[in-house]
């Protein structure tokens, strides 16, 4: 008869298996709690990123708005360029242009343009508006649509043939070569002014020095002036004239630059 003799496993084995699986049952609790826990907090820092992204990237699109805002003008805004010419004898005008440009709800823009050179103005309008002055030339309003206008134009100004025979006869030299001739061009020069200017016309000598000064000349005064054969004609610049309905001239502003600012 055979006896089969069981192990049986003692009181203290059983207590260390029984840790060990207590140790290995927290662990795996551990890990799992762990990639809870990662699972939980893992999206919060791509939230933050993704909401300073967006912010970095609505004041990006803040910055550029304001940008165009503020340079719309020249960013829209188109050159154009306007030279002027004597209609009769196809030169540069010999005066200098006040333009005045008309914008709607807005008081008028004055520019000035020396004799020779071309008026340039950029705009984002449809229309343009001008107004252009000289003293030898008549007075010209120019209205131009600029859907499809040409970005440089030639303006013809037509002389003020009263105003040019009053300026022509007022600096035409009375030098003859004698006594007698010299006296003959001073009484043909005076009475060809006589028939140019006005009876009452109002006549403006400018004086240019630290103290800004005006002098006002009857007629007779002005025509002494223009025909006394030391004044500097060359020198005289008009710098107003004005006419009546008549072709009279009743209205003179004038001054005699010296040798250093005619040189300007």
């Amino acid at each position: 008869m055979m006896i089969n003799h069981k192990k049986t496993p003692t009181k203290g084995q059983e207590n260390v298996d029984l840790q060990k699986s207590n140790t290995e049952n927290q662990t795996v609790n551990q890990n799992q709690n762990f990639n809870t826990l990662s699972d939980t907090v893992s999206p919060e820092p791509e939230k933050k990123f993704m909401k300073k992204n967006a912010w970095a990237m609505i004041t990006s699109i803040l910055i550029i708005i304001t940008g165009v805002l503020g340079f719309k003008d020249e960013i829209f805004s188109k050159e154009y360029k306007y030279c002027f010419t004597d209609a009769d004898r196809g030169v540069a005008v010999i005066n200098t242009l006040e333009i005045k440009v008309f914008k709607e709800n807005e008081s008028p823009i004055l520019f000035k343009i020396n004799p020779g050179e071309c008026f340039r103005y950029s705009t984002k309008d449809k229309i343009l508006k001008m107004q252009i002055t000289a003293p030898f030339y008549e007075p010209l309003t120019v209205n131009r649509s600029l859907e499809n206008a040409p970005e440089e134009e030639m303006i013809e100004m037509k002389p003020d043939d009263y105003k040019m025979a009053a300026y022509y006869f007022s600096i035409k030299d009375v030098k003859g070569g004698n006594p007698e001739e010299q006296f003959a061009l001073i009484k043909q020069k005076r009475k060809q002014l006589e028939n140019l200017i006005s009876n009452s016309a109002v006549i403006y000598q400018v004086y240019d020095n630290d103290t800004y000064g005006i002098e006002t000349l009857d007629k007779q005064k002005y025509i002494t002036l223009v025909t006394t054969p030391t004044t500097s004609l060359k020198n005289l610049k008009v710098i107003e004239m004005k006419k009546d309905d008549k072709g009279k001239i009743i209205s003179i502003k004038f001054k005699i630059a010296n040798t250093d600012e005619k040189n300007k």
